[in-house]
């Protein structure tokens, strides 16, 4: 992950930043509702960092079930 920071609310180009996206994927996310929890403070948007690192974690994973669906039915 990015950068470390010192405060706990991040600005949206600082959360881009530390979570490795553009903004503007950022910004997009937010927009569909899928991205992480927000605050906003009048017209600005901000990031709890605990909040990125608990969204990024729940991103992780161990396998591209697709993918390997799709070789194992492909293979026979």
């Amino acid at each position: 992950m990015g950068k470390p920071y010192k405060r706990s609310y991040l600005s949206v180009e600082e959360a881009a930043d530390f979570l490795g996206l553009a903004p503007h994927t950022l910004n997009n996310m937010r927009w569909k509702g899928n991205g992480p929890k927000y605050h906003k403070h009048g017209r600005k948007v901000f990031y709890h960092i605990d909040e990125l690192k608990r969204w990024s974690g729940r991103m992780e994973r161990g396998t591209t079930t697709f993918q390997y669906k799709k070789m194992a039915h492909e293979n026979g």
